[in-house]
């Protein structure tokens, strides 16, 4: 429920009609995005959503049970409930469209995030020449856009003009993903504190054979009765949110150990995502650091990296080693983290 203007007159989003209004809508150029479910739309998002946006609300005839019309710096939007209670699409024009969309979209996954266990995709229209033009453009699912960009995937195909199409692209034009995704990473960080007991293992995909004679050593240590909780991407189960499980993970990190190689060093995932929240657990609670460093590349270059001892010297890069000379490394490695998890008791006198 809230207030028209200071009115005295209240409107509760839950008991208007479903049909929407008459309104115009300018068709041309506009900004779309949707979030689709499965099944349906959980009971009382839209309302919950009228009620955060109140204020964008320009004329409170343009309020439905289904949706409603808001307005911000010359732009307004568009955001409805499919009839079928399966979709809610978001259409913009106007002079500011990513940010509204932008702002819009972060309000929208606070107040869906409530529902965990409820699958949703969020679609993004593809924006080559034909889809341009169409009133129903090819979408891709975001998440799929953001692991391309992941793995180094520059392009994709549109799957209605076939034309190839920068993802970068796709995503930058609906999304300031400087904006996005800020506060949930506050939330995390800020409001889910979780006791630090965790070997966390950053590493690059295409490094994955090195991945599993890590994980060998790490192995051994528990075999011997040493209690060690390993986490890696790998643990991330079907139907999970993977981006939220790595944060929950580094959350948790108190060892990190970097699998460095030119991969890792390239990935911009790692790079935003997962190296910036390992050196501030380092600085402010102690989190240790541990390079690994993979295959010879450019570790002594990079500024904060280089301010962490390595298990091995960059000049005995694992890929350059014999498999005996790598185990020793390994074991080296094992050895820092069974201190480390589990500190050897200082001797009373």
């Amino acid at each position: 429920m809230y207030e028209i203007e200071n009115s005295g007159e209240y409107i509760v989003p839950e008991r208007l009609p479903p049909t929407k209004p008459d309104y115009s809508w300018d068709k041309k150029d506009n900004l779309s995005f949707r979030y689709e479910y499965d099944y349906f739309i959980p009971k009382g998002i839209m309302s919950q959503f009228i009620v955060q946006m109140y204020r964008n609300i320009y004329n409170h005839n343009h309020v439905w049970g289904r949706g409603v019309i808001l307005q911000r710096e010359n732009t307004s939007a568009e955001i409805v409930e499919s009839d079928d209670s399966r979709i809610i699409s978001i259409k913009i024009v106007g002079k500011s469209k990513r940010d509204f969309m932008t702002i819009i979209i972060e309000k929208l996954d606070k107040i869906l995030s409530q529902f965990e266990k409820m699958k949703v995709e969020k679609l993004i229209p593809c924006n080559c020449k034909e889809c341009k033009t169409n009133d129903k453009p090819h979408f891709y699912q975001y998440k799929d856009l953001k692991y391309r960009i992941e793995r180094g995937r520059d392009n994709v195909e549109c799957g209605r003009s076939y034309e190839m199409t920068k993802v970068r692209s796709l995503i930058g034009e609906v999304i300031d993903e400087s904006m996005h995704g800020r506060n949930e990473e506050e939330n995390i960080c800020e409001s889910q504190k979780v006791e630090r007991d965790t070997v966390f293992i950053s590493y690059s995909q295409k490094d994955w054979k090195l991945l599993e004679r890590v994980h060998e050593h790490l192995n051994a240590l528990k075999n011997l009765g040493i209690a060690l909780n390993v986490w890696d991407d790998t643990k991330i189960k079907a139907g999970q949110k993977w981006l939220k499980e790595i944060k929950r993970a580094l959350a948790s990190a108190k060892v990190a150990i970097l699998m460095v190689s030119t991969n890792f060093l390239g990935s911009e995932f790692i790079n935003k995502k997962e190296i910036p929240p390992l050196l501030e657990a380092a600085e402010k609670e102690g989190a240790a650091i541990l390079p690994l460093i993979l295959k010879p590349c450019l570790f002594t270059a990079h500024k904060e990296l280089s301010k962490f001892q390595a298990v091995n010297k960059p000049s005995e890069a694992l890929s350059k080693l014999s498999e005996s000379e790598q185990d020793e490394i390994l074991v080296s490695l094992s050895e820092r983290i069974m201190d480390l998890i589990h500190p050897p008791k200082k001797e009373t006198v």
